[in-house]
């Protein structure tokens, strides 16, 4: 698998062409992450969308770093449906799919489905650190029958510290594994930070640890549209968008 090769590049171009416009226009929020679930770029944040608010998105991950791509050295293609309700509760559903796969071994293959639960224990307060736990893909923890590809257990915090200039949304998590299962995507401690100037306030700067590898990225918002892109283990483009509408 080529790093940032040409396919990666016209990928690279699209999204950036998102970010240039997206200054024009931009909200702050709550924001998704490539996974799918309210995330940085990569790792999940102990935050939520709004009550009754629902998003829909595709998102481009590097087969390089994915267990699906195991056995067909394939980039994937990500869409997800994420909804928050109850209003403490996050759900999502997301198909995972193999870009630019031959013909002859497109048959009998189906696209990975997985869900993940995410439930907001603790709401931030100016001195306290908003809470959350999740499970992803959490089929192989009912059933050890499931071809569990994106697993993830984890308990995570995060909280906004904010400047004269700028402010910083940080994040540290761990991921535990509650069945000896391989395919957990966060092992141990991950985290992260979200840097966003006021000069600049229409687009943001994520760095964060996946418990794997360094990874980076810009962000930002149009409208209800979200756009990121970046690069993972700082070598590999990944990038997508999002929209979200409240019911």
């Amino acid at each position: 698998m080529a790093s940032l090769n040409h396919n990666h590049l016209a990928y690279a171009i699209l999204f950036s062409f998102f970010l240039v416009v997206g200054l024009l226009r931009v909200e702050s929020s709550v924001a998704q992450s490539v996974t799918g679930t309210t995330g940085l770029f990569s790792i999940p944040t102990a935050r939520v969308m709004p009550d009754k608010t629902v998003s829909a998105g595709f998102y481009f991950f590097p087969g390089a770093l994915s267990a699906y791509s195991k056995s067909i050295p394939n980039d994937n293609a990500i869409y997800h449906a994420t909804i928050t309700f109850l209003p403490r509760l996050e759900l999502m559903f997301r198909y995972t799919r193999h870009i630019n796969l031959a013909k002859e071994r497109r048959k009998g293959l189906f696209m990975d489905r997985m869900m993940s639960m995410r439930i907001y224990l603790l709401e931030e307060k100016p001195n306290v650190p908003s809470v959350l736990i999740g499970f992803h893909d959490f089929g192989g923890i009912i059933s050890a029958s499931s071809n569990n590809y994106f697993g993830a257990n984890y308990l995570v915090v995060s909280k906004s510290i904010i400047f004269s200039t700028f402010s910083i949304d940080n994040t540290i998590g761990y991921g535990f594994d509650l069945k000896n299962d391989p395919s957990n995507t966060l092992d141990g401690f991950f985290g992260g930070v979200e840097i966003q100037f006021r000069q600049f306030e229409k687009v943001s700067w994520i760095i964060e640890f996946d418990s794997k590898r360094f990874n980076t990225a810009m962000k930002t918002e149009i409208g209800f549209l979200q756009c990121m892109a970046g690069v993972m283990g700082m070598k590999y483009f990944s990038g997508g968008c999002s929209e979200r509408q409240k019911l």
